[in-house]
């Protein structure tokens, strides 16, 4: 599925690319939501 070119359009997978605490919580500073609303809009 990674090389079809709808899925591989929609960003890095979670799985092979691992983000790092610090890169999670850099990328969620950066946001002005609620934290419930923005963990739950995946």
């Amino acid at each position: 599925p990674a090389s079809v070119p709808p899925i591989s359009e929609l960003g890095p997978d979670a799985l092979l690319e691992p983000m790092s605490a610090d890169e999670f919580a850099d990328s969620l500073s950066k946001k002005k939501i609620a934290i419930k609303a923005l963990l739950l809009d995946q």
